[in-house]
């Protein structure tokens, strides 16, 4: 059971339902469908959640990203919340 994961971001973009991120991370680890975690617009916390990721990326932070479910390469996996690693 896997809803957590840690990495640095090698890739970011944007739709109308929100962002999706891609993870350098661990072998072994459990990877969603096409390499994706999705941050959906519709979350309560979107706004600051992106400010995070850019942040990240500019700072080439490693970050854990929380899912709110077992990561499946069958689907997306949905962002829950993020915790930067200093």
């Amino acid at each position: 059971m896997t809803v957590s994961v840690k990495g640095t971001i090698n890739r970011l973009y944007t739709d109308a339902g929100g962002c999706f991120i891609s993870l350098n991370q661990a072998p072994g680890t459990p990877v969603p469908k096409d390499g994706y975690y999705r941050l959906e617009l519709s979350h309560s916390n979107y706004a600051s959640l992106y400010a995070f990721l850019l942040s990240a990326i500019a700072w080439s932070n490693s970050i854990t990203v929380r899912v709110e479910k077992d990561i499946d390469s069958s689907e997306h996996a949905i962002i829950r919340y993020l915790v930067a690693d200093f």
